[in-house]
């Protein structure tokens, strides 16, 4: 059923009418047809897209929060999720089928034009992901702008993470992990302004045990 939706003095469709999908994304008025079912199964190519991209997915949804803060301003006509699980499917899935794996260290989760830095490192105290990096003072490089930490367990399908971590003149950065001891954990480490509208590209600092 069709809804009308007021918007000042102007109404706005969306819904479903008859064949036809009726919706708004960013403000953009969509319309589409209703997927009609195939009675073909599946061939090959389109079962493994499907596996890849229901792991892709899966990881994806563990680390949510991050790629729509991580991707918001990299992402075009799309969202900063949508994006990131993009990015997962077609540059860090590999093996063959039906045994997909991600490839971590090919994983962003964070996209954008802010600077990164260099030396990037993690080690393990007393349930904290400790990250280090080299900081170099720049001028055109905010000095405030915020570590950006990510931690997946991949045995848990869990996600810990901080949008708020360190300033970049610091150095370092950590977060508290406890919840996975004696668990693998995968990490990333990246920039944020303080506004949260900036971000740069994520660098892969590894996998550790935490302890």
């Amino acid at each position: 059923m069709g809804r009308i939706k007021k918007r000042g003095s102007i109404g706005s469709i969306s819904g479903t009418v008859n064949d036809v999908v009726i919706s708004e994304w960013n403000d953009i008025a969509v319309v589409r047809s209703l997927p009609k079912p195939s009675s073909k199964p599946a061939t090959t190519a389109q079962q493994e897209q499907q596996a890849k991209m229901a792991l892709a997915v899966k990881f994806a949804v563990a680390v949510k929060k991050v790629l729509t803060a991580g991707y918001k301003s990299y992402a075009v006509r799309m969202s900063g999720y949508n994006a990131g699980v993009r990015d997962v499917l077609n540059y860090a899935i590999t093996g063959d089928s039906p045994n997909y794996r991600i490839d971590y260290p090919k994983v962003l989760v964070s996209r954008g034009r802010l600077h990164g830095e260099s030396n990037e490192a993690v080690k393990v105290e007393a349930g904290q992901v400790v990250f280090t990096w080299s900081y170099e003072a720049d001028p055109e490089i905010a000095a405030n702008d915020k570590a950006l930490l990510v931690v997946y367990c991949e045995a848990m399908d869990q996600c810990l993470f901080t949008l708020k971590g360190a300033d970049r003149s610091t150095g370092t950065a950590s977060l508290a992990v406890a919840r996975f001891k004696g668990q693998e954990v995968h990490t990333w480490l990246a920039f944020i302004s303080a506004d949260g509208k900036q971000t740069s590209p994520s660098k892969y600092t590894g996998v550790v045990t935490i302890t």
